[in-house]
């Protein structure tokens, strides 16, 4: 129970009150999904605001100097940026794909392929 109270109350120091940064983070919380573009986020973004969302409410109840608030803000921040970059690359990979085969509609590629093994196949009858 000791270790408990001690860890609470370091981190009161450093994060502020539990009633204080509640209250804050759930004020910039309702902003933010009241905002035209919340619908459109992915889960990665929503999370990513969020989770920002308590650490500024940290910096604002707490100490603005506690560098980790800080170093956590970029950490999301980069996790966004990173699958977007993943998200982007993948695209242009695709793209090159598409560039250098030309138009294929690629479900009719794949029915094409799975004909193609249905009537090779001497286990299936239907061929």
């Amino acid at each position: 129970m000791n270790d408990i109270s001690n860890l609470l109350g370091e981190r009161q120091n450093t994060h502020g009150t539990y009633s204080e940064v509640s209250s804050i983070c759930q004020a910039i919380k309702r902003t933010m999904r009241q905002s035209s573009g919340w619908d459109h986020l992915g889960n990665e973004h929503a999370e990513a605001l969020e989770m920002i969302a308590m650490k500024i409410a940290r910096i604002l109840s707490g100490n603005p100097n506690f560098s980790d608030h800080w170093e956590d803000i970029e950490g999301y921040a980069r996790l966004v940026s990173n699958e977007l970059e993943r998200e982007r690359v993948a695209d242009m990979v695709e793209q090159s794909i598409r560039d250098s085969i030309g138009p294929v509609d690629l479900d009719e590629e794949r029915e094409r392929d799975e004909q193609s093994t249905a009537s090779t196949d001497p286990t299936n009858r239907e061929a």
